[in-house]
């Protein structure tokens, strides 16, 4: 599978979504206190021209993120990559489609476009969606990076890592589904 990359000219546009939407979170116990909501947790991983890239907090990692839509209500959410490729939201319960995972490169934002869907459970602690992996080839060019989504799969971590993950937000362990993102059009072609 082939996809263009795109890249987005307007870093402040990213990064103000991204801040304003609240999706996005650092850890803590309180964050997750809304009985309301479920933790969602999981993680990325880049590899690009054949790398893996070092996603997160830190002076030499990557900025990366995802933009994705609740599809009962259309709402849409931008969540940010923390240190490691590791992410945790707060979302209501409910089926949503991951259609955009972006990055920095060089200093431009790279956007990849996906077609993921996961289902947040209403009856656990959190819901784990798996490890995504994006393979891509970037080049630079005089008109900026060009490149290609090579490759996406998703990997069930789970049981080595929800755990530790759920005790690092303040969640009791043992309380995650595991609800693995997975690609729209697979599942169709699984249905024939």
């Amino acid at each position: 599978m082939s996809r263009t990359l795109r890249k987005m000219t307007s870093i402040l546009l990213v990064t103000g979504a991204v801040a304003m939407t609240g999706c996005a979170a650092s850890g803590g116990a309180n964050q997750y206190a809304d009985a309301e909501k479920t933790a969602v947790i999981g993680d990325l991983r880049l590899i690009t021209n054949g790398v893996e890239e070092r996603l997160g907090d830190g002076l030499f990692a990557a900025d990366a993120g995802f933009r994705l839509e609740h599809e009962e209500t259309g709402r849409d959410f931008n969540g940010h990559i923390g240190k490691n490729g590791t992410f945790e939201a707060k979302l209501m319960p409910g089926t949503y489609r991951i259609h955009t995972i972006f990055f920095k490169h060089h200093g431009e934002i790279i956007e990849a476009d996906t077609d993921f869907v996961f289902s947040v459970a209403d009856d656990a602690a959190a819901t784990y969606i798996g490890t995504i992996s994006l393979e891509a080839t970037l080049d630079n060019s005089a008109h900026g990076v060009i490149g290609t989504a090579d490759r996406f799969t998703v990997r069930n971590d789970c049981p080595s890592v929800c755990d530790s993950r759920m005790a690092s937000i303040g969640l009791p362990h043992g309380h995650a589904s595991v609800s693995l993102a997975h690609w729209v059009d697979q599942v169709a072609a699984n249905r024939d």
